[in-house]
């Protein structure tokens, strides 16, 4: 059953068991009732998704994924607002909201692929200038450091490229674990970026 108060936590009720307030997996994805799974805000009707119905607007409003295409060719378009999505336009349906793959690649407009971020162009391209300029590969083995000024972010270091790589833990609260290598909810990580162990 849906969380009404959060989107992206739901109830799950067992014969003989207490009820269980469950968390969709973490980068985004919310609770449908109808499907009964999480899924992207796009996939979703209703009031945690994106998905809009001609039924859901108020009379004479044209839908955002249909406003969004009109007068495009068919294609993928870049989401200006968020690097890890873009559009996709073809003709006779409605427009399309797609992520790319989790673990930081992000749409490449150049070849319509999302990508690695160091294969990318700005402005969705590689973070590289003052952000990185304190934290150097130099010397490390492959693989990722936390970021001292940002519990949320990490370096990545990769055989591939001497500069180090600056990447965001998904949202929704998560902080860079160093001990386990990856981003974790900050009751699962102790040090000074979670409350494990306080």
């Amino acid at each position: 059953y849906s969380d009404p108060a959060d989107c992206s936590m739901y109830y799950e009720c067992v014969l003989g068991h207490p009820m269980y307030h469950r968390p969709c997996a973490p980068g985004g994805t919310v609770y449908d009732p109808a499907t009964q799974r999480c899924m992207w805000p796009h996939e979703v009707s209703g009031p945690c998704g994106l998905h809009r119905s001609q039924a859901d607007l108020p009379a004479g409003q044209v839908p955002d994924n249909v406003a969004f295409c009109a007068g495009k060719l068919p294609g993928l378009y870049s989401d200006p607002a968020d690097c890890s999505m873009y559009y996709e336009c073809v003709l006779g349906h409605p427009m399309y909201h797609r992520p790319c793959a989790p673990g930081g690649t992000v749409y490449d407009p150049a070849t319509q692929r999302c990508m690695w971020p160091h294969e990318v162009s700005r402005p969705c391209g590689a973070v590289i200038g003052s952000q990185t300029a304190r934290f150097s590969c130099e010397g490390k083995a492959p693989g990722h450091y936390p970021d001292p000024d940002s519990c949320s972010r990490y370096y990545e270091c990769t055989p591939v490229s001497s500069s180090p790589f600056l990447r965001d833990c998904p949202p929704g609260g998560l902080v860079f674990d160093a001990g386990k290598q990856f981003c974790n909810w900050p009751w699962s990580v102790s040090g000074p970026c979670g409350t494990y162990g306080h």
